[in-house]
């Protein structure tokens, strides 16, 4: 992986958080319809844009299935993977326990990645692209470790 490369992390949902680490080190979030988010994807692509796309998965349990018959994150993810493929970008899909595991929320203060929101998409978000930079040394870890001091 370039170190300068954009990543790009998505928690796909009926509202979908999205978070960036631009390739100047600059960090940008927020949270959309997921038909929105979807089309901005598509768009950045469209302009040569070519983030890594690190995204949320979705694991289908006999629970999840009594719970609800909602599709809106499997579709998002397969939307995901076909503009991957098609444009030729890493995909990579993490669980949402490692993400919550790893990135808590003193982390992503430490990061000034914090944002609340209501259903706090947009915080999920940046704990995928928190897990993955941290994996790939795009972070400075010593601002994590004096948030867990």
């Amino acid at each position: 992986m370039n170190r300068d490369e954009t990543i790009m992390a998505i928690d796909p949902g009926k509202v979908t958080g999205w978070a960036v680490l631009h390739n100047d080190g600059r960090f940008s979030c927020g949270e959309d319809l997921l038909h929105n988010v979807m089309y901005s994807v598509d768009t950045l692509l469209q302009e040569g844009q070519r983030p890594i796309i690190v995204c949320e998965d979705f694991i289908y349990t006999t629970a999840t299935a009594k719970k609800t018959r909602q599709t809106w994150s499997t579709e998002g993810i397969g939307v995901l993977r076909y503009l991957a493929a098609v444009y030729q970008v890493s995909f990579i899909l993490q669980s949402p326990a490692s993400a919550k595991k790893f990135a808590i929320d003193e982390k992503l203060k430490a990061m000034e990645w914090y944002f609340p929101s209501t259903g706090g998409h947009r915080n999920d978000a940046a704990r995928h692209l928190l897990l993955y930079a941290d994996g790939v040394g795009r972070i400075d870890r010593r601002r994590l470790f004096n948030a867990i001091d």
